[in-house]
């Protein structure tokens, strides 16, 4: 028993993302579940932004307001608030703020608002926050009717208003707050806080990707792909992904290798270029990516196959979370194992087989539970390997329900049977031919089953199976007519197996046994 080596994976057996064409979840972004847009705080000064007339003269060692310069104290403010250039004094940035409120300007209510609302370098008093919020929004700035309703969706001091917020939302993202447009996307897609309205999804994320945002892009495009509130567009969705891509998104990268690589919309799989855009998403993040793009490295599409190069690929995507690829690495590690003058690193694959098995990934719990009962790079621990075994076998790794088995049958106290039974059956149950045929052994007082178990097993090409059959049937059992099938079946699989180069079912054709 060995950690079994990866095989060739098909197109998309072991792709990961693809559910987020085809399925019913949306993440991209600013898209959740719930809403968990940006905090309640200020935004950051732009460093690479031309500054506002006024902004350059509010230098870091400046404490008070440019002269009739209310751009310029906001951005001194900024400053303070964010500790830019400066140590960070929200205390300051408070009183700068507050000067600007008290000249009228909304933008500088919005940021003492905030950080009344949240006793940020000062005393808390929410209600005061909400008022100066709440006027700031009124008076036409957008980043107010956001921050009021970023409060009322968190519930920070008052009672939770998802209604509420979503109003202040649709100010705010009217008013060209491309985050809030992209929340509230997602917010309207997956129904939560508000009721599900994928038309209002598309319009909140096409009216953010048209001014830039290149997470919208993505929500659009998945929109499109999968005719969610509009006719399915897998040509603008394509679009929409690359779109995304070009501003250096992963998402975007992805999604538009994921449709190259499928070839949706009726156009033939295109691996080159699917395997160009992996690799662009992988080098700007997409974990997933670096997954799929070791794949097609391990499989030899979309170009030449480089071991090492996907070995590579699925260790940076394992550490960043890919639970998959950690499977596929410990694969790649122990692949040589059988192989004269092989150096398997188990350690390393030991590590990469538990990340997987306790992110979820069944077959890594078997191919570590074979690692400890067989003291591959550990020390062997039957019990451990027990347990795993148990934990692959309930996740339907059929393999491991035949280890399970046989280890009830060799159980130092004697053979659990029954709990064999039930192993073997639940193995046979998932089309595993050895668990078949190791159920049919344990069935001497029903031989009508037992039989019926070994034709499954033999039809599935375990040759065991068919060995035991034509023996059963060799045997012979009713009236004449009825044996004499028998035995004309059974010549027949002894045949098959003898041309297969099966000694023992050539030897008794030699001594003319099964001859009708």
């Amino acid at each position: 028993m060995r950690p079994r080596p990866p095989s060739p994976a098909s197109r998309s057996r072991h792709r990961v993302g693809l559910a987020l064409l085809a399925g019913a979840t949306l993440v991209v972004g600013a898209c959740r579940a719930r809403y968990e847009g940006p905090p309640v705080s200020l935004e950051r000064v732009d460093p690479n932004k031309p500054p506002a007339a006024g902004e350059a003269a509010a230098g870091p060692t400046r404490r008070e307001c440019p002269a009739d310069d209310a751009a310029g104290c906001i951005a001194l403010a900024m400053r303070y608030y964010a500790g830019e250039d400066v140590e960070r004094d929200a205390a300051q940035a408070a009183r700068l703020f507050e000067e600007v409120c008290e000249a009228g300007v909304p933008r500088g209510c919005v940021g003492l608002g905030v950080l009344l609302a949240t006793g940020d370098g000062v005393e808390l008093d929410t209600p005061r926050g909400l008022t100066l919020l709440l006027n700031a929004c009124n008076a036409g700035d957008p980043l107010g009717c956001s921050r009021l309703g970023i409060v009322y969706m968190q519930g920070e001091g008052l009672r939770r208003d998802p209604a509420r917020a979503t109003e202040l939302f649709e100010l705010a993202c009217s008013g060209g707050e491309l985050e809030i447009c992209a929340s509230l996307g997602s917010m309207y897609f997956s129904g939560v806080d508000v009721p599900r309205n994928l038309e209002r999804a598309h319009l909140m994320f096409n009216k953010a990707c048209l001014s830039g945002h290149a997470d919208a892009c993505v929500g659009v495009g998945v929109l499109l792909a999968n005719g969610d509130g509009v006719e399915q567009d897998i040509t603008r969705a394509r679009a929409m992904f690359d779109r995304a891509c070009q501003q250096a998104n992963a998402e975007g990268c992805l999604k538009l290798a994921l449709i190259l690589d499928e070839g949706m919309g009726g156009a033939p799989p295109d691996d080159a270029r699917a395997r160009e855009f992996y690799a662009r998403a992988c080098e700007l993040g997409g974990s997933q990516a670096c997954h799929n793009l070791g794949l097609m490295f391990m499989n030899g599409e979309g170009g030449s196959a480089d071991a090492e190069r996907a070995r590579g690929l699925f260790d940076r995507a394992c550490q960043a979370g890919e639970t998959r690829s950690c499977l596929l690495f410990g694969m790649n590690l122990t692949s040589d194992a059988d192989e004269p003058g092989s150096q398997p690193d188990y350690a390393r694959a030991l590590r990469a087989y538990n990340k997987a098995c306790m992110g979820g990934e069944a077959v890594a719990c078997r191919q570590l539970a074979v690692m400890y009962y067989e003291g591959l790079g550990v020390a062997r621990d039957q019990g451990r390997a027990r347990a795993l075994f148990e934990t692959a076998c309930d996740g339907d790794v059929a393999e491991s329900c035949v280890a399970l088995g046989h280890i009830h049958m060799t159980a130092p106290g004697g053979p659990a049977v029954a709990e064999a039974i039930r192993r073997f059956e639940r193995a046979c149950a998932l089309e595993e031919p050895v668990g078949c045929h190791s159920l049919a052994t344990l069935l001497p007082n029903e031989p009508a089953r037992a039989r019926e178990l070994l034709q499954r097993a033999c039809e599935r090409g375990f040759d065991p199976s068919c060995y035991a059959l034509a023996e059963l049937l060799s045997e012979g059992t009713g009236d004449p007519e009825a044996r004499a099938r028998q035995l004309e079946q059974a010549r027949a699989l002894l045949d098959r197996l003898c041309h297969d180069g099966h000694a023992q079912a050539c030897g008794d054709l030699s001594r003319g046994e099964a001859v009708p």
